[in-house]
């Protein structure tokens, strides 16, 4: 016996959401198309959702239910069918919780992706983002078209709903008063303790382009739509807090379930599979 699985993305007071419902049979199932079609509020996992205020709504359907898989949306996306447009729901005009611009961003399939010089990562993480059928938006990649660089990163930027921020070590950096003591060590009576110590003192950093760029996104998609992957021991720029960080060791694919977690909870990833 078939099962629908159902996903809604919505905006209310509280700002954009999304939930989803798995497992649905055909009579509740048909009951919820005709809440959604009069225009009633209906619940979702114990949320009341006023129809007019859904801005994305999905619909799967799979051969069998659900029980105790992992990554279930990919699941559904390689095993089920869409059947959305099986059910004709024309959705109420939406009140405008959310702006159109937001919505916009949402239904994008681009996601942006920041980087230093360590292409492998970005590699990784385009394959990845590929399989979920988003499109990773590199811009080395992009032609420039006589713009500046500056041009070129606000062209590429203005439709995307997500930007995964790699954070490779390319630079090593310092303080000030560190640096100042290197040069009262550089004779021969001190070296030893300035060649015991100048591994903790030079850091490893990302790029500073890397550093602006993750500023950006974070002000263009705010907190929650930007996540930093930082390799290694790379150091974590200070007083950039809120932002999702998720370390990996050598490959960005050790990271692959909660890059999922995170589209998810972003309500990105869901409307793409």
């Amino acid at each position: 016996m078939p099962s629908y699985h159902v996903y809604v993305h919505w905006g209310d007071e509280l700002g954009a959401r999304f939930g989803e419902e798995m497992n649905f049979s055909d009579e509740q199932l048909d009951e919820l198309v005709k809440t959604i079609k009069k225009g009633d509020p209906f619940l979702l996992k114990g949320i009341k959702i006023k129809p007019q205020n859904i801005t994305k709504l999905e619909i799967w359907t799979t051969s069998e239910a659900l029980q105790g898989r992992t990554k279930t949306w990919e699941w559904i996306a390689l095993n089920g069918v869409d059947v959305t447009k099986n059910f004709i729901i024309a959705l109420p005009q939406k009140i405008g919780a959310v702006s159109s611009h937001e919505i916009e961003k949402f239904d994008s399939k681009n996601v942006f992706i920041v980087h230093g010089h360590d292409l492998e990562p970005v590699k990784q993480l385009k394959e990845m983002l590929k399989e979920f059928g988003l499109n990773p938006i590199v811009l080395h990649e992009k032609a420039s078209g006589g713009r500046t660089l500056a041009e070129k990163l606000e062209k590429y930027a203005e439709n995307v709903g997500f930007a995964f921020v790699i954070l490779t070590p390319d630079d090593v950096g310092c303080i000030e008063e560190e640096y100042s003591w290197i040069f009262q060590c550089i004779d021969f009576e001190k070296y030893e303790e300035l060649k015991k110590n100048l591994p903790s003192i030079f850091k490893p950093r990302a790029r500073q382009n890397v550093i602006f760029e993750m500023g950006y996104f974070w002000g263009l998609l705010k907190r929650k739509r930007v996540c930093c992957l930082l390799k290694e021991d790379v150091e974590k720029p200070s007083d950039i807090e809120g932002i999702v960080y998720i370390s990996f060791k050598s490959s960005v694919n050790e990271c692959h379930d909660m890059i999922i977690k995170e589209l998810k909870e972003a309500g990105y990833l869901a409307n793409s599979l």
